[in-house]
């Protein structure tokens, strides 16, 4: 049950995402943006990727290509490029960094680089009540005592 509730919910993210980032594309970025989305949703990770990028090529103020550019990096375990494509978000966005503080962590832990993960955890303000400071928080008790 718990499952389906989250799976509507995330289809619902990004319903909304979809269409409040379309509607600032130009049409050769939405042409990339919609088959970006395609490709992503039928699981072809790698031409999905080509598309974020050539939307980020024609729009490199768009953090939201820039971020989908390492979640595909992050999910094909390419985490270097997951980090590097992170770190431009967090440099070029003033809001919901901390999201993107969790998946920077996410990949230096799973690349075996567990002190930058907790260094990128704890960027998050962690006095914050909502769900992503405690998601940080949670990640920093499992993982990084005496660290």
């Amino acid at each position: 049950m718990r499952a389906g509730l989250a799976f509507v919910c995330i289809s619902l993210l990004v319903i909304s995402c979809y269409y409040g980032c379309r509607a600032r594309l130009g049409s050769e970025a939405l042409s990339h943006f919609d088959k970006a989305i395609l490709l992503e949703n039928v699981g072809d990770l790698d031409n999905a990727l080509v598309q974020w990028e050539r939307v980020y090529l024609i729009l490199p103020h768009s953090m939201t290509a820039l971020e989908k550019i390492g979640d595909i990096h992050l999910r094909k375990h390419r985490y270097d490029g997951a980090i590097r494509a992170y770190q431009g978000v967090v440099s070029g966005r003033s809001e919901g960094t901390c999201k993107v503080y969790i998946k920077i962590g996410k990949a230096y832990a799973r690349s075996g680089r567990m002190a930058e993960a907790c260094r990128s955890w704890r960027l998050c303000n962690l006095d914050a009540k909502d769900r992503v400071s405690t998601e940080a928080l949670t990640l920093l008790q499992a993982n990084c005592k005496g660290r």
